[in-house]
């Protein structure tokens, strides 16, 4: 079952390096992390532009429990799609 609106911050983003190729993963890091189900689900910013994929959850070196995206226009490049704003 999937969570709804889960409200966190992205606390981090890997770097780019300058290039959108998928054979240097770039990924979305938020604080709190999803439920099971939720993978696919969006990530926005505060203005409500899409900035990630969820994809999991994950557990720091602190034992904090985290979630984790891809980055979106990694996505768009590798699958050459088209986004649209409704």
């Amino acid at each position: 079952m999937s969570s709804g609106i889960v409200s966190t911050t992205v606390t981090s983003v890997t770097e780019l390096f300058g290039t959108l190729s998928a054979r240097i993963p770039a990924r979305v890091f938020i604080a709190h992390a999803g439920r099971q189900g939720d993978s696919g689900a969006l990530i926005r910013d505060e203005a409500g532009n899409g900035v990630g994929i969820y994809t999991d959850r994950f557990v720091d070196i602190a034992g904090r429990e985290q979630g984790m995206g891809m980055h979106l226009a990694q996505i768009v490049d590798t699958m050459k799609l088209t986004l649209y704003n409704f």
